[in-house]
């Protein structure tokens, strides 16, 4: 083969090889992270433009189509009781899961603008932040089994302020269960079934906010406890 461009042939090889892998984004997106899916979405008229009314329907397309996916890898009852935390972590932030958009259609409807929207989801970020937020189980592994975590709770003399962090608790993520195991004075012990480990339950209890009380937490004395304190505010 006659040199090219002034070039060898296997420097030239050379120079396209080395070209192609620049050309090659770093990091490229596997397809099967990736999912495209078609969704609605409306915005309203009054009082917007036209423009502005199409990326409000637009921004409702993607939440849409975002919510689907997150709905669909948890089964019912880990989301009624994750809720707060899948619209803390997915639904407050949809723009982070949309890889690509295509606007297919749109139409005005009454006092909304509507639009159908070809939306490209990254799947495995979206598996990833429920994972994190404890939500989701790793792919091919099962769900961690509740484990018993002893809670010594002292609440002083107000009994409401105890009643309403127990109901609380029970509606926290993970927690299967409770019993009360003993009551000594203004102290009492609760064994608290809840998938996952000490310390994510100490996280999630710490996180807990009442308007009457405050809620704190520390290692208890017998060994894999918690010790939590209400106080009145």
């Amino acid at each position: 083969m006659p040199p090219v461009f002034g070039m060898p042939e296997r420097a030239w090889v050379l120079f396209l090889a080395t070209l192609l892998a620049v050309a090659a984004p770093a990091g490229a997106q596997k397809a099967e992270d990736l999912r495209t899916v078609v969704a609605l979405g409306a915005g309203p008229t009054a009082g917007a433009g036209p423009a502005a009314a199409r990326e409000a329907a637009i921004a409702d397309a993607m939440l849409r189509a975002v919510a689907a996916a997150a709905i669909e890898r948890l089964p019912p009852e880990r989301l009624a009781e994750g809720f707060r935390r899948v619209n803390d972590e997915v639904l407050s932030r949809p723009g982070d899961f949309v890889q690509d958009y295509r606007l297919l259609a749109e139409a005005p409807a009454g006092r909304e603008h509507r639009v159908l929207l070809q939306v490209t989801l990254n799947e495995r970020l979206l598996r990833e932040r429920l994972l994190a937020a404890g939500l989701a189980a790793a792919e091919g592994a099962a769900p961690a089994a509740p484990r018993p975590i002893l809670l010594q709770v002292e609440a002083g003399a107000a009994l409401a302020h105890f009643v309403r962090f127990r109901r609380a608790l029970l509606e926290l993520p993970g927690v299967e269960g409770l019993q009360v195991r003993e009551i000594r004075g203004v102290e009492t012990a609760l064994e608290v079934s809840f998938r996952g480990g000490v310390e994510d339950l100490a996280q999630r209890l710490a996180a807990m906010a009442f308007e009457a009380f405050t809620v704190s937490v520390a290692q208890a004395a017998e060994e894999g406890g918690l010790r939590v304190v209400l106080a009145p505010r």
